[in-house]
């Protein structure tokens, strides 16, 4: 939770488009990790994914949740957040990717071990959702469809 707390948010509506907003996210990414590495760093249902699997998807939770959920950003700023956003990635979505015809490599988190593994994903979820005239955290929405997995 202190590395969460520790996520400098307010520099968000500061960034100038995508790739900073990467670069940004990568930083918060390996703070993430470094708090996870902690506990979890020999445990074979995390590994070798912890960074760029586990962590990756507790900061795309963490910034989603504070730019569009919260009272933090106006509107205008969530406006500019929102496209930039990465899917917090786990098996439900890898799932939902392969029933909409996008497969990987890989079908479990602890598998994303790379970092092009996981803008792979983050790709393929923007593309998609671009036909679709939407953003990419849209394919978030599938957290609802929890209970039926």
């Amino acid at each position: 939770m202190s590395a969460l707390a520790d996520i400098p948010v307010l520099e968000l509506p500061g960034l100038k488009g995508q790739a900073q907003f990467s670069v940004w996210f990568e930083a918060q990414v390996h703070r993430v990790a470094a708090a996870l590495r902690l506990r979890n760093n020999e445990r074979p249902s995390v590994n070798p994914g912890l960074t760029w699997g586990h962590a990756t998807k507790v900061t795309a939770l963490y910034v989603r949740d504070v730019v569009l959920r919260s009272r933090l950003f106006s509107d205008e700023e969530k406006t500019l957040i929102e496209p930039w956003l990465y899917v917090p990635i786990d098996s439900i979505i890898i799932k939902r990717a392969r029933q909409l015809g996008v497969s990987f490599a890989f079908s479990k988190i602890r598998e994303i071990d790379n970092r092009e593994k996981f803008y792979g994903l983050q790709n393929a979820f923007g593309a998609a959702a671009d036909k679709a005239g939407a953003y990419r955290i849209s394919f978030d929405d599938n957290w609802g469809d929890r209970n039926n997995q």
